[in-house]
């Protein structure tokens, strides 16, 4: 208050806390450690608090800010404003639990390091790594509770497409105390020898917890199988499929079939009629190929436009609109540049001249630039300026009358930026998968394989299938199967 903040700010941001009726505050932080916390552009949007005193009762011993109209606890990473872009370099993350984790990382060097501030870890916080790097190695503590916790989050990690390894420490120590206690070349040297991809993890652990008992054994296989079903690349199924098949000395064929189940019974929860074999036949193929036909149509020329329609609209919003802030008041700094280089990061777009343009962009803004339209207007690339010229003329422009005279205001493109970047955003991964999900329909369509190769099929299908839902959800329009 000091400052000229009014109590209803201090207050919404959650720093102080009402104690009685009469209305009195306290520092929510008080006698605390306190942990600053960054979102991904640098702006502080809340704190982490640890208590200093080892007699105090009843008290957490670590105290975040509540939720408030900047701060969304599932969807922040700890350290991730200072961590990015050493993660971009050496390709991989590190996920810990705790703030003192991070912090005693950094100090010792290792800056590609970043914590989930003790929650569960969410989607939004994987998928906030996954614009950095698709590698994540996880560390956590080498108990029980350690352990339970880090497998917890492991099919998340697989369901989004990363790379996911684990990595435990002895017993009793943390990434903070082991990396004081062994210096941090020992600590990297640790790390990539005790390194391992989630299903040798879990085999090892399961093996152990299960013994000789074969009812344990297949319901430990059963959990396996389901963590390698989260994974979306075929490929990488395929190959888990068989380490886990050589590890518990099964046929390939058996786990096959076990993930089968488990996809077509999701299938069927889902409003679908499969009835679930050992393995796929064709005829199943045929039952399946019935219950997304209505959501995926042959391709026609409208349709491949869509593509381009997409694509260009990212970039005439690009051309006019770029250099200005998105949201000043929930993203300060964040230009429509930024957000739309970090959300179509690993997207290539269809059309040449649009991938063209945004390299264009992609490296005047590595130089501090958030191209304004006189960039792209007066650009040496002929192309490039007719492009602009055409997206920067308005069609319809708003008579001054009805501003003036009858007092009309009418909402412009430039008042709601943000939600034009995202709808558009998720617009453009539609038609992408909308275009991946008939190239599906038309395989199955044609198959001729072994049992297999319809296991990818069917496979790849139901990613792209929920890829499709989750995108239509968030538009806010109806899937129907």
């Amino acid at each position: 208050m000091k400052q000229g903040y009014s109590q209803e700010i201090i207050e919404k941001a959650g720093l102080v806390t009402q104690k009685n009726e009469e209305g009195k505050v306290y520092d929510r932080f008080r006698n605390r450690v306190i942990f600053p916390i960054h979102n991904v552009s640098g702006k502080t949007i809340a704190f982490g608090a640890r208590i200093l005193r080892n007699d105090a009762k009843n008290q957490a011993k670590y105290l975040n800010s509540p939720e408030t109209e900047v701060y969304h606890k599932s969807s922040s990473l700890y350290g991730i404003f200072q961590a990015k872009n050493e993660i971009r370099k050496l390709d991989v993350c590190y996920l810990v639990e705790g703030y003192t984790d991070v912090i005693s990382l950094h100090q010792a060097g290792i800056q590609n390091v970043v914590a989930s501030s003790g929650t569960s870890l969410t989607v939004e916080q994987i998928r906030l790594i996954g614009r950095f790097t698709q590698h994540v190695t996880v560390l956590y503590d080498g108990d029980s509770a350690g352990i339970k916790a880090a497998l917890r989050g492991m099919d998340l990690i697989l369901e989004e497409g990363l790379q996911v390894n684990l990595v435990v420490f002895p017993e009793g120590q943390d990434p903070d105390s082991y990396v004081r206690k062994i210096g941090s070349e020992a600590f990297i040297e640790y790390i990539k020898a005790h390194s391992k991809d989630v299903i040798s993890f879990q085999a090892n652990l399961f093996l152990k917890e299960a013994g000789d008992d074969p009812f344990k054994r297949a319901e430990l296989i059963k959990e396996m199988v389901l963590s390698i079903s989260k994974i979306p690349d075929a490929i990488q199924r395929s190959l888990f499929i068989q380490k886990t098949a050589s590890l518990m000395r099964l046929e390939e064929e058996v786990l096959l079939a076990e993930m089968n189940k488990i996809h077509l019974k999701n299938l069927k929860q889902k409003g679908g009629s499969v009835q679930i074999p050992g393995q796929v036949s064709p005829q199943d193929f045929q039952e399946i190929r019935q219950l997304i036909e209505p959501t995926a149509q042959p391709e026609t020329p409208t349709q491949q436009n869509l593509a381009y329609y997409q694509e260009s609209e990212c970039i005439r919003l690009l051309i006019n609109f770029g250099h200005m802030e998105i949201n000043p008041e929930k993203a300060p700094g964040v230009t429509l540049t930024h957000y739309l280089i970090d959300e179509l990061d690993g997207v290539h777009f269809q059309v040449p001249l649009f991938n063209q343009m945004m390299a264009i962009c992609k490296e005047a803004f590595q130089q501090g630039i958030s191209p304004k339209p006189d960039f792209y207007l007066h650009h040496a690339n002929e192309e490039i300026q007719r492009f602009a010229i055409d997206c920067s003329s308005d069609k319809h422009n708003l008579s001054s009358t009805w501003k003036d005279k009858h007092d009309i205001r009418v909402t412009m493109e430039h008042d709601m930026l943000e939600d034009l970047a995202f709808k558009n955003v998720l617009r453009l991964r539609k038609v992408y998968n909308d275009q991946k999900l008939q190239e599906s329909l038309d395989l199955m369509a044609n198959f001729q394989g072994d049992a297999s190769e319809m296991n990818e099929l069917l496979l790849n299908f139901i990613h792209l299938k929920e890829v499709q839902k989750n995108i239509s959800q968030e538009l806010g329009t109806v899937i129907e199967k």
